[in-house]
């Protein structure tokens, strides 16, 4: 290995040859031993040092410094042959690096001392570390917790991990989790509690499997369905007409399939839906919500009162002697009024050409089953009173199918009092759709309310396929609109000009109302979900017979 050139010793000034932390007398190489030149300049530069020494007198402060100072370099010498024989030697690619190490601080003297002596202290380092990019690690979804700790090695900072328990049962890995100091894995679900079944809750998240044993309620003994439910609580008695909104979305109110009540998947979604928060203008509650299993029971109680009477020639039939509502008179709401402590219960529109009637269909599969088929239909006729004007009868012409009616009360059609055993067999047959024109009707309306239909904000358009005239003018024409699965018949009232100019094939604009379901749906939600597989059955059977 190449030497260093040996120093000047009578340079006084150099950093290596003068000062009390020289290291002159040998050289610290690449591989950190110390070797020396020659044994003959070993001496010599020992020997003119020692003449340089000894020049001076022993009361020169001078000379006392510097042997004090040779003193320290001894000893820094002796422990940097310590350090030196300890390190690695590195490769000649290594770059070095030097600390300066500063003189001892020299006393007061009365000339100005020489200037401090540098001694170079070379000593390795390890090579530049570059930044490198950190990739972020694969989690996987799923691990085996006691592979993961067998596989970590102990080290000398952290204990041993203890062994993993053996997994014996289903949810093990969730309780392992929990006692180990970290978790691997998807993380553990949070238990949830049930809360009570008094409380307003969503039963769909909290429907038990099965229903508890003992399970009952003040209105099971009442209907035949009554033990499969559970009653929600009176949220909405006491409802204000802002907060409440016929409009039923299509995506929540599913139309009837195909299949009809033999599609199990859809009579599951028959079932009332849970909305957050209290009725406000803003969160306003759907009409179909408003129905209860309570306002059911009663209505069916009080048609039974009258069947019963009816059947045994009993009954009186009332007389009324209200007004007559006037020609395109059309009051509605649709937070049902509730009336001598009785609420009403939902009927819809289904058919609109009987005589100067409609055709009603219950809303509620409580009002009709199992038993109580004579109340599935009802007419709506001219004799009915409406409860928020005290008239009776209705405008025919602004009552469109689909529309909503609450019903209060009903009373025998005339054909139930002339031949009541017969009517009363014949409406109970079962229907294969709602407008049926052969059918019978026991009940009709007694007293009543319109609800505030949801109208389309925009025009549709509609194409005129006939005109029916009648001595030369026109009385009414068929039409065609966006959306309708079938031809409307317009009579002049309805239109807001003349039908002089109007032919075949003209465009015409209309306000229409929104298409909503015709379903028949459940005002209670199940008990459990084998109460709620039951109930789909029941009404299967219902509608198949």
């Amino acid at each position: 290995m190449e030497s260093r050139p040996q120093p000047d010793p009578d340079d006084k000034q150099s950093g290596i040859g003068a000062g009390p932390l020289s290291l002159s007398p040998s050289h610290i190489l690449a591989d950190h031993s110390v070797y020396s030149h020659s044994d003959q300049s070993d001496r010599d530069s020992v020997d003119n040092t020692t003449a340089a020494v000894s020049c001076r007198s022993d009361n020169d402060p001078l000379t006392s410094d510097r042997e004090a100072s040779e003193r320290g370099s001894s000893l820094l010498e002796e422990s940097l042959d310590a350090d030196i024989g300890s390190v690695a030697t590195p490769s000649p690619m290594e770059v070095t690096e030097y600390t300066p190490v500063a003189s001892p601080r020299p006393s007061a003297l009365p000339f100005d001392p020489l200037p401090p002596a540098r001694a170079t202290m070379y000593r390795p380092c390890s090579p530049p570390r570059w930044r490198t990019s950190r990739r972020r690690a694969y989690r996987p979804r799923s691990f085996n917790i006691g592979h993961a700790y067998a596989a970590r090695q102990p080290t000398r900072r952290s204990p041993p991990a203890p062994s993993a328990p053996p997994s014996s049962s289903r949810g093990s890995r969730r309780g392992i989790s929990r006692r180990q100091p970290f978790n691997i894995g998807r993380p553990a679900r949070r238990e949830t509690k049930s809360p009570p079944r008094d409380e307003w809750s969503d039963w769909r998240q909290n429907l038990p499997e099965t229903t508890p044993a003992g399970f009952t309620h003040h209105l099971a003994d009442r209907h035949p369905w009554g033990p499969l439910v559970r009653p929600r609580p009176p949220k909405y008695a006491n409802i204000k007409n802002e907060c409440t909104t016929s409009e039923l979305p299509l995506d929540r109110y599913r139309p009837i399939p195909p299949g009809a009540y033999h599609a199990t998947r859809w009579v599951r979604s028959l079932f009332p839906n849970y909305i957050r928060g209290d009725p406000t203008p803003s969160n306003k509650i759907p009409v179909m919500e408003l129905q209860t299993l309570e306002a059911a029971i009663t209505f069916r109680e009080n048609s039974l009162e009258i069947l019963n009477k009816t059947l045994k020639g009993e009954y009186q039939e009332l007389v009324r002697t209200n007004e007559q509502t006037p020609l395109e008179s059309y009051s509605s709401t649709a937070a049902p009024p509730i009336i001598n402590e009785t609420r009403p219960v939902l009927y819809q529109v289904v058919a609109t050409g009987y005589g100067a009637g409609v055709i009603l269909e219950a809303k509620d599969l409580f009002v009709i089953g199992p038993d109580r088929r004579d109340l599935h239909c009802i007419v709506l006729e001219q004799y009915a009173v409406d409860v928020l004007t005290e008239k009776r009868g209705f405008d025919q012409t602004l009552i469109s199918i689909k529309d909503l009616v609450w019903v209060y009360s009903v009373t025998p059609t005339r054909a139930a009092l002339q031949d009541p055993t017969n009517t009363l067999a014949a409406s109970r047959i079962p229907r294969a759709t709602a407008l049926e024109a052969s059918s019978k009707y026991f009940f009709r309306v007694d007293r009543f309310a319109l609800i505030t239909p949801n109208v389309n904000p925009h025009p549709s358009v509609g194409i005129v396929v006939s005109l029916i005239w009648h001595n030369g003018a026109i009385r009414k024409f068929l039409a065609v609109f966006e959306g309708a699965p079938e031809a409307v018949t317009i009579t002049p009232s309805l239109c807001a000009r003349d039908l002089e100019d109007l032919y075949q094939y003209s465009l015409v604009l209309a306000q229409t109302r929104v298409n909503c379901s015709c379903a028949i749906r459940f005002s209670e939600p199940p008990v459990s979900e084998e109460a709620r597989d039951m109930l789909c059955q029941l009404v299967r059977c219902f509608f198949a017979c």
